[in-house]
């Protein structure tokens, strides 16, 4: 059963890097380095935010939370790269790691996923002049957005 909140925002922002690829790059699309580290740093302080990895689609980093881990990736939408304001979506995943029995029992805690996204959602909203037509979605790009996670 599907969470009745949304796990997955896309907006539109010229202040993230998606034109120049990087020599460290995986592939020449992999943007949002910028944009992972930005939204790690205006982490709350209830999630420990790790470090900053670069995945062969964008960009993530684990934010511990009541002892489980979620996986907060980013990426550019492929036909916004090299556009003056680029379309850009973050998602937020639980991710029990190898763990055979969490994998198979556990579940995230609903409470603190919706927290996760909620502080995502404060993060780029408090960014309303570089940040516009924030969207959340269950799916990305699949139904009906809302304004919020919730």
């Amino acid at each position: 059963m599907k969470p009745s909140w949304r796990r997955h925002v896309t907006f539109r922002s010229r202040r993230f890097e998606n034109r120049t690829p990087q020599p460290h790059f995986i592939n020449p699309n992999c943007f949002g380095e910028d944009l992972a580290g930005w939204l790690r740093e205006g982490m709350d302080a209830t999630f420990t935010p790790g470090d900053v990895i670069q995945e062969d689609y964008g960009w993530g980093f684990w934010a511990n939370a009541g002892g489980e881990p979620y996986w907060i990736y980013v990426g550019v939408m492929d036909e916004s790269v090299g556009e003056e304001v680029a379309e850009w979506m973050v998602g937020v995943a639980y991710d029990p790691g190898l763990s055979l029995v969490k994998r198979l029992f556990g579940k995230p805690n609903p409470s603190q996923l919706l927290a996760i996204c909620r502080g995502i959602d404060a993060r780029l909203r408090n960014t309303p002049e570089s940040i516009e037509r924030i969207e959340w979605w269950h799916e990305p790009h699949q139904g009906t957005p809302t304004a919020h996670p919730e």
